[in-house]
């Protein structure tokens, strides 16, 4: 876990020995579940904040490892682009003042980073999607500079066949663009929690957290404010003034990091789609 060791040029014979090894690796896991060896009888929160890196004129600034370089902290770390940037909390036990913990280390970290960003005239942003962001942002040179984020993007583009990706955006704004990277998920930003839940809860959380994913939306949609949504794997952003661009998915984690894993196998598109049909969570 955490082992940047990538090799992209693997041939037939290194893709199928690293699938069985995935394959192990589950059967270790459901060996741990079976054997009541995962922790349980207690309920910890935790969180992760994604940001945007912004210039003194509001523009992304491809600057996170300078400042990663200048923070020295391991609550922080990379993202897809070199504009983005996130830190993780320390987990808390769900009980008593863990909210108020919470914010206070979110305020912590945030005043850090802006330190940081300031010595380099620039500025970190919340946001789901920045605004100023353009397509011409969304290029191979601001992909953070880690063999791992250029293996998802091959990963993923050998998974669609073909070198472009397409984005439709509906409603009463419409916007369709092609693109010819992954770049296109570096658009989205979020604020994750997590919740620690034993082995018997995940099935029917889980499917609560995808059941309830469609009315969120529609309630976020009445209010005047801008609402960033995070479910399962996907992303969702729903905009000002009672105006609902559908529910804009630019680019859901499953199809980069599922399909990534069966990509290097030297699966398809169609025993992608079988393979995630199967998987799907019940109970």
């Amino acid at each position: 876990m955490g082992i940047q060791d990538i090799n992209q040029e693997s041939s037939a014979t290194d893709k199928r020995q690293l699938m069985k090894r995935l394959l192990y690796e589950i059967n270790a896991f459901e060996e741990l579940l079976e054997s009541g060896l995962v922790e349980s009888g207690i309920r910890r929160i935790g969180a992760e904040q994604e940001m945007f890196l912004v210039d003194e004129s509001g523009r992304p600034a491809s600057i996170s490892v300078e400042i990663l370089e200048k923070l020295n902290d391991p609550h922080f770390t990379t993202e897809l682009a070199r504009f983005n940037l996130e830190f993780n909390l320390d987990p808390l036990v769900l009980e008593g003042r863990c909210f108020h913990e919470m914010e206070r280390e979110i305020n912590r970290l945030l005043k850090k980073v802006s330190g940081a960003a300031e010595g380099l005239s620039a500025n970190v942003v919340l946001a789901g999607i920045l605004p100023t962001i353009r397509k011409s942002d969304l290029v191979r040179e601001n992909i953070t500079p880690l063999e791992r984020y250029y293996a998802m993007d091959a990963a993923t583009a050998e998974l669609r066949g073909k070198g472009e990706y397409e984005l439709r955006m509906t409603g009463l704004d419409e916007l369709i663009l092609k693109h010819d990277s992954v770049m296109l998920e570096a658009c989205n930003n979020s604020f994750q929690v997590h919740l620690q839940v034993t082995p018997e809860e995940f099935a029917p959380y889980y499917n609560i957290a995808q059941a309830i994913t469609g009315p969120v939306l529609g309630v976020a949609q009445i209010h005047r404010f801008c609402l960033d949504v995070v479910c399962g794997t996907s992303h969702a952003l729903v905009c000002f003034s009672n105006r609902l661009i559908h529910a804009v998915w630019v680019l859901t984690s499953a199809i980069v990091r599922e399909g990534y894993i069966l990509v290097i196998a030297g699966w398809n598109t169609r025993s992608l789609k079988c393979f995630m049909n199967r998987s799907r969570v019940s109970g």
